[in-house]
């Protein structure tokens, strides 16, 4: 197995509801192993403030992903994401805002 990859989108650029520009990147991630936990090297130059999963490939069922909080309290921290996957998803869009 080649173990996990993370390449990551150019970062998105939206305001918010105050007219801040928060800081958010969409990571895709491939290589997880399903029915696990997977320590996730995210590369950003801080630690994330919110972190949320749509689908890709093998990961439709990503809403079914969560942050495992055995880790660290957050599910993240300044290096890694730390995601639980239901059984059949190796593959998810990873959405940061940092």
């Amino acid at each position: 197995m080649a173990g996990i990859t993370v390449s990551s989108a150019s970062p998105d650029l939206i305001t918010d509801n105050r007219g801040n520009f928060p800081a958010l990147a969409t990571l895709t991630v491939t290589g997880m192993t399903g029915g696990a936990t997977n320590t996730v090297a995210h590369g950003l130059p801080r630690v994330p403030r919110r972190v949320w999963f749509t689908g890709i490939a093998s990961g439709a069922n990503a809403a079914a992903c969560s942050l495992d909080t055995s880790s660290v309290a957050a599910g993240f921290d300044a290096t890694n994401i730390y995601i639980f996957t239901p059984a059949a998803v190796t593959s998810v869009l990873v959405h940061v805002e940092y």
